[in-house]
């Protein structure tokens, strides 16, 4: 059995490739730079089962290439994912395409190439990894929380079409974690100091800046043990949400409505009257 994971190279793709290659399992370890997949190597150097292979979900080559090279795909992770933060009225063209290509069109090509394998193997997996942004929008990473809102909506359709050919499908939805996401998010380039919403971009960051403080006591391990759990338990739940604040967050935005939901987690912030109207 060959597990293969997109978006190897760091944060949870990378722990998880660690994890199921401790445990024996044959993984086939996608990055897109190699540059940038120096402990992707290291690892393989080290003399775990892993194969790396150049996978940019956005190039179609790279992705026949993979399905040719690894016949006996029966679990496929889709991680490779990245961030874009700006407010909706700046989002251009390109932008967009760039996110969406990578996010969501990524996911799909994947299944596409491997879902002839995994139906074959009459006890395959597919695993998306989504965010809590797939349930709750945050202000500024509005297209970002977009795309896993359609990985959402994309691994519930798979959930039913592939059930019967006895593949299991999950998703993962971490919340904030200290990996290198952050580090690797980008900004709208029409974004800038300018902006009428840069005021208000710079108040949630500063109120933000807490909670994702608080997330540095949060092991990433905990979402790459998740995945390992989605594949090797079949009795695993669809939707498993890593981290105390995707778990506690989660039912809150669902026992509510969006208006009441939005001004409590504002003033929980500090932000008490962002949603107020302009006086006429």
């Amino acid at each position: 059995m060959t597990i293969l994971i997109s978006g190897a190279n760091s944060g949870f793709g990378l722990l998880a490739t660690e994890r199921f290659a401790r445990a024996g399992h044959a993984v086939a370890a996608g990055y897109r730079s190699r540059a940038r997949a120096e402990k992707l190597f290291a690892l393989v150097e080290s003399g775990l089962p892993i194969t790396p292979l150049e996978l940019d979900v956005t190039n179609t080559q790279h992705i026949a290439n993979a399905a040719e090279a690894f016949t006996d795909v029966t679990a496929l992770v889709n991680n490779a994912g990245f961030g874009i933060r700006g407010p909706i009225e700046h989002i251009s063209d390109t932008t967009y395409q760039t996110q969406f290509d990578t996010n969501v069109l990524g996911i799909i090509r994947m299944v596409r190439a491997f879902g002839p394998q995994l139906r074959a193997s009459g006890n395959g997996a597919i695993v998306n990894v989504s965010s809590l942004v797939g349930i709750i929008t945050l202000p500024f990473s509005g297209l970002y929380a977009a795309s896993k809102h359609a990985v959402e909506a994309i691994s519930e359709a798979l959930y039913i079409e592939m059930r019967g050919f006895g593949v299991r499908v999950t998703l993962i939805e971490p919340g904030i974690f200290p990996t290198e996401f952050g580090a690797n998010a980008l900004m709208e380039p029409n974004f800038t100091p300018a902006s009428p919403y840069a005021p208000l971009a710079g108040k949630l960051g500063a109120a933000l800046g807490p909670w994702i403080a608080s997330a540095a006591g949060q092991s990433p391990s905990l979402v790459s043990e998740a995945i390992f759990r989605a594949v090797t338990d079949p009795t695993t739940p669809f939707r498993q949400l890593v981290g105390p604040d995707a778990a506690q967050m989660a039912p809150a935005y669902r026992a509510t409505d969006f208006e009441n939901f939005a001004g409590g987690m504002l003033t929980q912030l500090g932000l008490p009257g962002i949603l107020d109207l302009p006086a006429a």
